[in-house]
């Protein structure tokens, strides 16, 4: 990727489980669709952001 690439970020995010899909600016799955469960274990277990 460079400076300039565009990505679509959908989350959907419910009571039990989050669904999160990436996507390039052609529609092209950039990942599999990732599913977080909403449990205390699962949300520890997902990277945090660089800052």
């Amino acid at each position: 990727m460079n400076a300039t690439t565009i990505l679509y970020v959908g989350i959907d995010v419910s009571k039990d489980k989050s669904d999160i899909c990436i996507k390039d600016k052609l529609g092209n799955d950039l990942i599999q669709r990732l599913i977080i469960a909403n449990k205390k274990a699962d949300l520890q277990a997902v990277p945090k952001p660089c800052l």
